[in-house]
């Protein structure tokens, strides 16, 4: 366990298998109280990254996944994310995340969605803040 804490704090990027993992652990401590509806804690853990996707597609007009995971994984690590700094990723914004909180009082599904959201933004949070001087967890639409 000391081993592979060690490796995420050296590891200059936040690979999926990251969120991947604590999503699935808080899936599993999540799941005899909400049985299926826990594949939501991956949609909110996971799938919200398909911004980056977007954002990739808007800024290059290219389609190519594969591209796009080695753009933020390599290219933005080796910049200190300063190519990204500005940018608007919707489902990384604080109105985004308030929204999902409010939803999750009256909906199950969305309080399993915003659980996963919470983890993958803490694990956004630690990457950044221990890696860049830009200590921003999530960008706010008002700002642009």
């Amino acid at each position: 366990m000391k081993k592979f804490i060690n490796k995420l704090k050296t590891d200059q990027k936040m690979r999926p298998w990251v969120h991947f993992l604590f999503s699935l652990i808080l899936a599993v401590i999540f799941y005899p109280t909400f049985n299926y509806g826990v594949i939501f804690i991956f949609i909110g853990g996971v799938l919200i990254n398909i911004d980056n996707y977007f954002w990739y597609i808007y800024r290059y007009k290219k389609f190519n996944a594969s591209d796009c995971y080695r753009w933020f994984t390599i290219y933005n690590v080796k910049n200190n994310y300063r190519d990204i700094i500005g940018s608007v990723l919707i489902f990384h914004t604080i109105e985004f995340l308030l929204l999902s909180v409010i939803l999750s009082f009256y909906i199950e599904f969305i309080l399993m969605f915003t659980i996963g959201l919470l983890i993958h933004f803490l694990l956004n949070l630690v990457l950044f803040c221990s890696k860049t001087l830009n200590c921003k967890p999530f960008n706010n639409i008002l700002d642009y």
